[in-house]
């Protein structure tokens, strides 16, 4: 006699009910949206707040979200999904949000869950900007749910780094770096030329330093979530480096440079050397993961405050055990294996990333593998009559490198208890459901189809076989072309060196 498998806890949860996100236009809110849709097809609606950008409004923008490739699976499976998602206008930089009056009534009367995804990730991000997206804009969005009717719970995306002063990154809440309502106040009422030359400073408060506006900003957001923990049902995400998928909708699905797949797609096109050290372990998560950990926690959080559990969890760090990961070698050695199958048309030549821990090592090779390149492409396309571009497109991944060397020089111990049993906590129905044990997972499966994702999902390369062949045809001779040219240059050292000696010799 078989064994009925249990019914899910989770999906119940969310039947019936109306669930405002923003930042659903980004990465992750679009794994969101797609996830709830799917595995939770009693939701009444999903409400997405959207600005308008480029001349297009909230209800073109929100249409043309519908045709990303992400929803291709819910495409076949509900035709007619897009029903259940209803565009919100309004700006997550702005007071009040922008929400016109009918809409924040709408929201209040019944909104019953909200996942505040929305954040400028941008690490070069000017400070004024990012306080009022990752500061400001969260404390409309609370001050928007202590007004809701219905609300059950409010979940807050942060990151693993909004505290990576400390070397060790507990579930728990650390002390901001100030007030957020002065930080506020305070960016919003200096000129520009002023906040510019005193942002480093504000980035040091005591001991403590912050590597970037963006992490910066995120500490400060968890006080203003803190502060409401005993009067409303929230709680805090953080989580690690966000990937492509694991596995849903589709593997390797990713739509921005951010993670891994940054440095592969960076390293299949332009960037071969960068700062850091290959050896240290980065917190890498895959998306769908993540997702699925933000949607199991929402019910958790909101179970737990309407029974007034005394012991509550209110900050879950979704980072892999400090002793599961991998280096970056390692995951980049995964990520590239399959490079030569899926060669990138923009830009067909071998992947080759050298990472230094070195800055005149990095200055010397820069001006090698970056500048001098891009000075003769500079000069090609100029004697053709066009502008000049790729020296400037050096010099901007120059600034990324060094935004990113941080956290690329260094490794963190990060808690994940909290996160751990609330996965342990699942019946088997919900762990199949929604999947995030990320110690067990399989990184070969992972990262295996990174360069497929980065060319058909990314950069929406042609995926038909003849495309294939062709590209592939190029690489391999780029192979030979990128071998010669390194024999080449270890012959062109070796003789300097025999140059020398011979010289000395004399």
């Amino acid at each position: 006699m078989a064994i009925s498998k249990p019914e899910s806890n989770i999906t119940p949860f969310y039947a019936n009910c109306n669930i405002f996100i923003t930042g659903a236009s980004g990465f992750l809110g679009k794994v969101l949206a797609e996830k709830l849709l799917r595995s939770c097809p009693e939701v009444a609606g999903i409400y997405l707040l959207i600005r308008k950008k480029k001349g297009f409004d909230e209800k073109q923008r929100l249409a043309t979200l519908t045709e990303n490739s992400i929803f291709d699976v819910l495409r076949i499976q509900q035709p007619n999904f897009a029903r259940k998602l209803h565009p919100i206008l309004g700006d997550i930089e702005c007071e009040g949000l922008s929400l016109q009056s009918a809409d924040r009534e709408f929201l209040i009367k019944n909104i019953d869950i909200v996942f505040h995804v929305a954040a400028t990730v941008r690490f070069n991000e000017v400070l004024r900007r990012a306080v009022n997206m990752n500061i400001r804009g969260t404390l409309e969005i609370l001050r928007l749910c202590e007004e809701m009717e219905h609300l059950k719970v409010m979940l807050y995306t942060s990151t693993a780094y909004s505290h990576c002063y400390r070397k060790t990154i507990e579930e728990t809440c650390y002390p901001a770096p100030c007030s957020p309502r002065t930080i506020i106040k305070f960016v919003n009422e200096i000129n520009n030329d002023t906040l510019n030359e005193i942002t480093s400073s504000l980035l040091t408060q005591g001991h403590n330093t912050w590597p970037n506006n963006y992490t910066f900003t995120k500490a400060i957001a968890e006080e203003l979530i803190m502060e409401r923990q005993k009067r409303l049902p929230v709680a805090i995400v953080r989580p690690g480096i966000v990937n492509c998928t694991y596995n849903e909708p589709v593997r390797a699905w990713c739509d921005n440079m951010f993670g891994v797949v940054g440095f592969i797609a960076a390293g299949m096109t332009i960037m071969n050397v960068t700062l850091g050290n290959a050896n240290n372990k980065p917190k890498l998560v895959p998306a769908d993961y993540c997702m699925n950990a933000h949607i199991v926690a929402a019910e958790r959080v909101a179970s737990d405050f309407k029974k007034n559990v005394p012991t509550r969890k209110t900050i879950y760090n979704y980072v892999p055990s400090d002793a599961s990961h991998l280096s970056y070698s390692e995951y980049i050695a995964l990520s590239t294996e399959n490079i030569p199958k899926y060669p990138l048309r923009a830009w067909i030549y071998p992947y080759f990333l050298f990472y230094t821990k070195c800055t005149y090592l990095y200055r010397f090779l820069t001006i090698i593998l970056h500048y001098l390149p891009a000075l003769l492409l500079d000069l090609f396309i100029m004697a053709k009559g066009k502008k000049p571009r790729y020296i400037n497109v050096y010099k901007q991944i120059d600034k990324l490198s060094e935004a990113l060397r941080h956290f690329t020089s260094n490794t963190w111990s990060m808690a994940n208890d909290n996160v751990n049993n609330l996965f342990n906590g699942l019946n088997d129905t919900d762990k199949q459901l929604f999947p995030f044990d990320i110690d067990n997972i399989n990184h070969k499966y992972w990262l295996e189809l990174a360069p497929y994702g980065i060319r058909k999902y990314l950069l929406k390369e042609p995926m038909d076989e003849k495309s294939l062949e062709a590209d592939r045809a190029i690489y391999k001779k780029m192979v030979i072309v990128h071998r010669t040219l390194v024999t080449g240059f270890y012959l062109m050292v070796l003789y300097f060196i025999y140059y020398l000696y011979t010289v000395l010799l004399q």
